[in-house]
């Protein structure tokens, strides 16, 4: 809400959304939805208003704080697209900046999340480092989020190793069954290093991340990470009555069985200034632009700057496709 105005404000419009696709700007503030007035209605009233059925249309009046001119946006709703794999610095809407330095062949990918499309974003991302020179990549998991859907991390995992058994899976009756990687790898012969930093995460996340570290595909850099290690089905209730999500198996990692404590090869903290402002930073990532006077130089970041280390030493090695 914009105190000064008490209207609801919209800082950034979502890329490709459809809202920035009918010519919302950063910082407009929300009149109306569909004629009815939002002046000191509370937030979550002016979403549900904004919200309804995919398809439908939606008609808001917007202006720039102070302006006394409004606009009108006519709007279709419908589902908004998001990336899971993002760079290091974006370079206008669509393109981005992924190496960390200028003069290193190290490049930095974020994944904000693990859905559907992880694995395909991140074989676009492969080729296009591939054209750069890129010969080392550091893997950002750092407040990823997820669905918790085991299949997308199997995606994933699969997808960046080269064989190997990733997890398995026991469910209640005992009964075990085992997930391996294929022969095909997105970045192959690339030293790898993940970023951590402490937080409790979704099981596929972890799931993926021990993975690479079990089988000695990456380096773990920065904080423990914590995880309940638990398989959930989503179980419909029928009659439109919605659906119950129940613990149903237990991940299980090769040779440390139900362990998900997963322990980082270089323990990088950082102290709660430098925390808020690495998260103020990734949370900027999703933005297609910032808002005016938005700093967007990244902050220090001693884990970032431990893998980019690693990785360079791991280039500088005769055979760079080892683990250390």
């Amino acid at each position: 809400m914009h105190k000064g105005e008490n209207y609801a404000q919209i800082v950034v419009p979502f890329r490709r959304g459809t809202a920035r696709k009918a010519g919302a700007k950063p910082g407009d503030l929300i009149v109306e939805v569909d004629g009815k007035n939002t002046h000191k209605v509370e937030l979550k009233k002016v979403v549900d208003w904004l919200r309804g059925e995919e398809g439908t249309n939606v008609t808001v009046a917007v202006r720039q704080p102070g302006a006394k001119k409004t606009r009108t946006l006519r709007m279709k709703r419908e589902i908004t697209p998001f990336d899971t794999v993002l760079g290091y610095r974006r370079q206008g809407e669509d393109d981005w900046i992924y190496r960390v330095e200028v003069s290193a062949p190290v490049a930095y990918v974020r994944v904000e999340s693990i859905r559907a499309s992880t694995l395909h974003e991140l074989r676009q991302v492969e080729r296009r480092l591939q054209t750069d020179g890129i010969r080392a990549l550091v893997l950002d998991f750092r407040g990823s989020q997820g669905e918790g859907i085991l299949h997308h991390g199997t995606l994933v995992a699969d997808g960046l190793l080269d064989h190997g058994l990733m997890w398995q899976v026991r469910d209640l009756h005992g009964k075990v069954t085992e997930y391996r990687a294929d022969r095909e790898c997105l970045f192959r012969g690339w030293p790898l290093a993940v970023l951590t930093d402490g937080s409790e995460i979704d099981r596929v996340q972890a799931a993926v991340i021990a993975a690479l570290q079990d089988n000695g595909r990456a380096i773990v850099v920065g904080e423990p990470v914590k995880c309940d290690g638990y398989v959930s089905t989503l179980f419909p209730l029928g009659q439109a009555q919605g659906a119950i999500m129940l613990r149903t198996a237990r991940l299980e990692r090769p040779g440390k069985g139900q362990e998900w404590n997963i322990q980082p090869d270089h323990l990088v903290t950082l102290d709660e200034k430098q925390r808020k402002a690495v998260h103020a930073w990734l949370t900027q990532k999703d933005l297609p632009e910032l808002p005016p006077g938005t700093d967007d130089r990244p902050p220090e970041d001693a884990q970032l700057a431990k893998s980019v280390e690693l990785l360079k030493a791991a280039l500088a090695k005769p055979s760079s496709s080892s683990r250390r």
